[in-house]
């Protein structure tokens, strides 16, 4: 009976290193469900019902190419982001609260996600599981997924940690595309 276990534990373990990529990603994702999932019962909140109304009027190309009407968002704001954010969730969601709310919940995933990849080019896979997962059970990250005013800070936070993997890769691996996609 020992044998057959500490069998059963040695194929659990080279099934796991050989799956390590894909098992960390699931529970990442499992994880961020697990903690974000009360936002799926929110409703609009904060500046919503504004950044809504921008979203409708305007095309992305109007906010991020004229002038004129990327100054009417907000002066608190360098980049149309939030715009972007909420015209992505219009489309796909229409008025429906719960789909732009599993937006913020799947990008959040995405960030642990890519957090475990960024941090296991120089950690084990355990601390890099550690990490991503403390991002996602943080006070800020959890204020964050209730509020879809943030959302420019969660798209910029991806687009951060993909630059930075994309640009340790390109220098790790004498790719100059890749540095260029990270720059």
């Amino acid at each position: 009976m020992k044998l057959r276990i500490i069998e059963l534990v040695q194929v659990a373990i080279r099934y796991s290193r050989r799956h390590e990529r894909f098992l960390a990603n699931a529970a990442l994702c499992i994880f961020a469900l697990a903690l974000h999932q009360s936002a799926l019962g929110g409703f609009w909140r904060f500046d919503d019902g504004y950044h809504l109304e921008f979203a409708a009027k305007y095309a992305p190309w109007q906010y991020y190419f004229q002038p004129s009407v990327t100054v009417l968002q907000s002066n608190a704001n360098v980049t149309p982001y939030n715009a972007l954010f909420y015209d992505i969730n219009l489309s796909l969601f229409g008025m429906s609260p719960q789909g732009h709310y599993a937006h913020m919940i799947f990008l959040l995933a995405l960030i642990a996600c890519a957090t475990y990849h960024l941090i296991r080019l120089w950690q084990s896979p355990a601390i890099s599981l550690l990490a991503a997962g403390l991002f996602l059970a943080g006070i800020p990250t959890l204020y964050v997924g209730q509020q879809l005013m943030t959302g420019h800070y969660v798209m910029g936070l991806l687009l951060t940690i993909l630059c930075l993997y994309s640009f340790t890769q390109g220098v790790r691996h004498r790719h100059y595309g890749l540095n260029l996609l990270g720059a």
